[in-house]
């Protein structure tokens, strides 16, 4: 499972979408599908003179992708993971989170973690900044979609989430902003040889960590003050 053109990190992305629910790991649907739906948004400004290198996006999201698909590889062939990632699909076997849980942990690991390794892996420098930036104006608009598509087992919490979407999807917005800008400032330090990788793993865990002990939406900003 490893995407080498962008036409495979959609077309993978989607077959994940429906293998996790014939697995343990169904609960991984949250965390997917929103990449899923965000990737959809990006894909769509592709071409559309939106981004100023659209060749470099797509070199980025390829690299971006397949961090994501080497732990879930990893994971399921028994063999070690970055510790956010063991977090997130742990959780899902246990199965006892609320659904917008295994999404924050996914996006967590996805972002905190793999976003400033694979930036250090494709380009140098910040000719890129001006796309990232873009690319958080999608994510929100996204986000409606995103809560929208968690269905709760809890029926009480599926009603609050749907009568208080937008707070949810403002919160989220606010969480996956301060993680991007984050992990692009860890993507500089990494290429100034100021931060290891292992930090970056280890502050990517200690978030995992705090986001598994929520018990509410509302708990959700406190993440920001983590590690």
């Amino acid at each position: 499972m490893v995407a080498k053109k962008i036409e495979d990190v959609f077309s993978i992305l989607k077959t994940l979408d429906q293998k996790p629910l014939h697995t343990k790991l169904q609960n991984l649907t949250a965390f997917n599908h929103t990449y899923l739906i965000i990737t959809k948004n990006v894909y769509a400004k592709l071409g559309k003179n939106y981004f100023q290198k659209d060749a470099l996006m797509e070199k980025i999201d390829i690299n971006f992708v397949n961090y994501y698909f080497r732990a879930l590889n990893s994971y399921f062939n028994k063999k070690n993971c970055p510790p956010a990632w063991k977090i997130l699909f742990d959780s899902c076997v246990e199965d006892n989170k609320f659904q917008f849980i295994y999404m924050a942990l996914g996006v967590n690991a996805h972002v905190n973690n793999d976003l400033p390794q694979t930036l250090h892996d494709v380009m140098r420098g910040s000719r890129f900044q001006y796309d990232f930036l873009l690319i958080n104006e999608i994510i929100k608009y996204s986000l409606h979609e995103v809560v929208r598509s968690l269905h709760e087992k809890n029926r009480l919490m599926n009603v609050t989430k749907n009568i208080f979407e937008k707070l949810y999807a403002y919160y989220l917005n606010n969480l996956i902003s301060s993680w991007r800008k984050d992990a692009w400032n860890s993507y500089l330090k990494l290429t100034e040889d100021k931060i290891t990788v292992q930090k970056i793993e280890l502050k990517a865990r200690k978030k995992a960590e705090t986001i598994v002990s929520i018990r509410n939406i509302i708990d959700l900003p406190r993440i920001l003050k983590t590690g």
